[in-house]
């Protein structure tokens, strides 16, 4: 087992932060689970009501949303070196969602993949990681009195995250394998951006901006322990006993963040194109062997419109 015992010089700047970070976290975090409280009381009448009394150019439809992405990774894993690896990543995902003016609904998964590498003090290594995101959120619609430009949602999302990470360098402990089941508390706001009146005597095109941010409510991790190579793997242990051995699920093991920027432009025939920026962060706690990873994305979607009520 090679371990790399040099401190990295290079400031964690995609990352969350320190002591004020996680304070912050878990302030946005209770603010999240009031709203999703809330929201999940009293969103299904919200819902009820705004379906029968508004119209909408969206109404309640139904889309199948694919993605295609590219952007930077970053990670550190302390059970095996403390330097940070880095580089490109390309992303693919796709969804089924529900939307509307009083509630969102999506239900998707996205395959991330990349080669991180290391460069520090003449030392250079490179691993590989996969990444496959499986989610389910559910919003609804608050402040339904506001001004008709803007709509607010909060609720929660259900996710799913794991790592496949290979890396040469570290010989015995080449793979790395880790997950993270994580409930959000989720909150969104859309501007409608459309014309008043089109160019030219023409219909104005429907588009909207939008921020959604999730912040981790419950937040588990399953990894592996304090030693980074399990006994079952240094005697040929065969299975998933031997690559999982000595692997531990901590309910409240990790804290997470992202935002999301979409910027939406729905075409005549109900359909519509995305333009995304997404920013993840994943940091362990009280975990003598801290994994801490952040990735940056570009993304760009096509919504395929198969139902509108």
């Amino acid at each position: 087992m090679l371990v790399e015992h040099r401190q990295s010089n290079i400031g964690p700047r995609m990352l969350a932060p320190g002591k004020a970070g996680r304070h912050l976290l878990r302030q946005i975090a209770r603010g999240m689970f009031a709203a999703l409280s809330l929201s999940l009381a009293a969103g299904p009448g919200i819902a009820l009501a705004q379906d029968s009394a508004e119209p909408s150019f969206l109404g309640n439809s139904k889309y199948v949303e694919v993605s295609l992405g590219t952007g930077l990774g970053r990670l550190r894993d302390f059970a095996t070196s403390p330097l940070f690896y880095e580089g490109s990543v390309s992303r693919i995902g796709a969804s089924l969602s529900r939307l509307g003016p009083s509630r969102d609904i999506s239900t998707g998964f996205a395959l991330t993949r990349g080669t991180l590498k290391s460069d520090y003090n003449d030392h250079e290594a490179a691993g590989t990681i996969t990444t496959i995101s499986i989610h389910h959120a559910r919003l609804y619609q608050i402040f339904k009195n506001g001004s008709e430009r803007w709509n607010f949602k909060v609720g929660g999302e259900a996710n799913l995250t794991g790592n496949l990470r290979i890396n040469q360098a570290f010989r015995n402990s080449a793979v790395g394998i880790e997950a993270f089941p994580i409930l959000f508390g989720t909150f969104k706001a859309t501007k409608d951006l459309t014309r008043a009146t089109g160019r030219r005597g023409k219909e104005p095109k429907k588009k909207s901006l939008s921020l959604k941010i999730n912040a981790s409510i419950i937040g588990g991790s399953f990894r592996n322990g304090y030693s980074y190579l399990g006994i079952g793997q240094v005697v040929d242990k065969e299975g998933l006993g031997g690559l999982l051995d000595d692997y531990r699920f901590k309910a409240f093991g990790v804290n997470a963040l992202s935002t999301t920027l979409d910027y939406t432009l729905w075409l005549k025939n109900k359909n519509g194109w995305r333009f995304s920026y997404g920013w993840d962060a994943y940091k362990t706690r009280k975990d003598f062997a801290d994994f801490e990873m952040a990735s940056h994305t570009l993304r760009v979607a096509l919504l395929f419109n198969t139902k509108n009520n």
